[in-house]
């Protein structure tokens, strides 16, 4: 600011310090707002004390000198650096960007060859665990034991090991010791957790050898436990060397809520033996996770929700002529509207053509003498602007990239398809077509309800003829201007 003071500037907004790298394009929400807020009008200037501040590659520099050369940015002011808005001065100026990207780029390649070389030596270049140190001195980067959590986690191991321990017995011990995680910048100081037991059971490090960047390296810090020790915790963990129970797979877990305190819907199979035979049935059912509150929704076989979801799916479903009207409808819709837009492109450009055309006899007004210096800067502004603001709507998005006459034919396949796929979809299959149709089904009174799609459910109504150009137009304004609404559809 006291430079500001000095060179007499005008300061309109100070823009808070940027947390996010300039390294990448794209990547720093306050500068496209300081590049916005000038687009604006709102100012007409940068100052910044350097010029890698303000760009570090060559597309946050480009966009600055794009804003120069269309005069919407004037000037940049830096304590150190002089800068002048002239060819010179913007050649300077995209010099001094290409130096900060090469900066950049050089000081990333260093930092990877000194870690490579870190990595090769045996050493981790992260925070060490649990038990261990970071330290910094004359022989470098180094990790050592830690005096006061060494023994404590060494002693976690050798229970652990035992096999007699499970891990919420062990956190238990961890608690009783006072084992507690190193205070760093803004974490630490708290007693290890169940995750964090997990973690230190599951990590190499321990055993000497540790993984970075996808590839496994010899530790050279001193080893709390054998490789071979390792691997048998491994085993109690039950990652390696013991078969899990394979869960069985219901079609509708997972995909419904209790329409009473809207907890997930679960399944369990039950067996019936008659003396004769077993029979197997699956029922759906209420998972009762909400403990306060004792719901009172009763289960449903899985059969009954195979016959709603097949009526839900049925009131979807239309057949080939409707799916060929409605295609064509849609197809002159588009037709119709490409022709408007590209109306309107040819407009905008012609107004681009008239407004360059303007500001080049403005030019030969002042090039004659015919006008001040003062008219002539003023009313050059003024199609500046007006060109800025004409090139910035012709280079706007339309309805049309919206693609809605794609979605259209989308949803027209998935619901003419549905009476083939009802005939020989299982269980599997139909709760996909259900994911497709609508979403957050309920289960309410054993009777299945979804949420549809508003734009599917227009189209499955099956209108006259001569109402799909209606239906088309609502199917295409809802998918235009806002996400697909939903309706409720029950099974019977």
């Amino acid at each position: 600011m006291k430079f500001a003071d000095r060179a007499g500037l005008n300061v309109v907004k100070i823009f808070p310090g940027e947390s996010k790298s300039a390294k990448t394009p794209n990547n720093r929400p306050i500068f496209e707002e300081c590049l916005q807020f000038i687009r604006d009008g709102n100012a007409d200037g940068i100052l910044s004390w350097e010029p890698n501040r303000l760009a570090r590659n060559l597309m946050d520099g480009g966009q600055i000198q794009h804003l120069l050369d269309l005069g919407i940015l004037k000037d940049l002011k830096f304590p150190n650096t002089h800068f002048e808005n002239t060819s010179t001065g913007k050649f300077m100026l995209s010099m001094l960007f290409s130096q900060a990207k090469f900066y950049v780029d050089d000081l990333s390649q260093n930092v990877r060859r000194g870690m490579n070389v870190k990595l090769n030596q045996g050493w981790a270049p992260f925070c060490a665990p649990v038990g261990y140190l970071n330290i910094r001195d004359f022989n470098g980067a180094r990790i050592i034991t830690d005096g006061e959590r060494f023994p404590m986690v060494q002693r976690l191991w050798k229970l652990f090991l035992t096999g007699y321990y499970s891990v919420p017995q062990l956190l238990e011990e961890a608690h009783k010791m006072g084992l507690t995680i190193p205070v760093r910048r803004k974490s630490g100081g708290s007693l290890i957790s169940r995750s964090g037991l997990f973690k230190m059971l599951g990590s190499e490090f321990y055993a000497g050898y540790f993984w970075f960047a996808r590839k496994r390296y010899v530790g050279k810090h001193e080893p709390m436990i054998t490789l071979k020790q390792f691997n048998e915790a491994q085993a109690l963990l039950g990652r390696i060397d013991r078969p899990r129970m394979k869960q069985r797979e219901f079609a509708y877990r997972g995909l419904m809520t209790c329409g009473e305190c809207g907890f997930a819907v679960t399944a369990e199979e039950t067996k019936k033996d008659n003396g004769k035979s077993c029979k197997s049935y699956i029922y759906y059912h209420c998972s009762h996770k909400r403990k306060e509150y004792e719901c009172r929704q009763r289960s449903v076989e899985e059969k009954e929700l195979d016959r709603q979801v097949q009526i839900i799916l049925n009131g979807f479903s239309i057949g080939e002529r409707e799916a060929d009207a409605c295609r064509k409808a849609a197809a002159e819709l588009m037709a119709k509207e490409s022709s408007f837009f590209e109306g309107v492109r040819r407009e905008r450009q012609k107004k681009i053509e008239r407004l360059q055309k303007s500001l080049d006899n403005l030019t030969r007004l002042r090039v004659e003498d015919r006008i001040s210096d003062d008219e002539f800067e003023r009313q050059r502004g003024i199609l500046k602007n007006d060109l800025v603001e004409a090139e910035r709507s012709a280079s706007s998005r339309t309805p049309l990239t919206d693609n809605w006459f794609e979605t259209i034919e989308k949803g027209l396949n998935l619901l003419k398809s549905l009476e083939k796929e009802i005939k020989c979809a299982d269980s599997i299959k139909m709760a996909q077509l259900l994911k497709e149709l609508g979403s957050n089904p309920r289960l309410t009174d054993k009777k299945l309800s979804i949420n549809g799609k508003k734009h599917l459910l227009l189209i499955s109504k099956k209108p006259k003829s001569s109402s799909w150009w209606n239906v088309v137009t609502a199917v295409r304004n809802i998918l235009i201007n806002r996400p697909p609404d939903a309706h409720s559809v029950k099974g019977g």
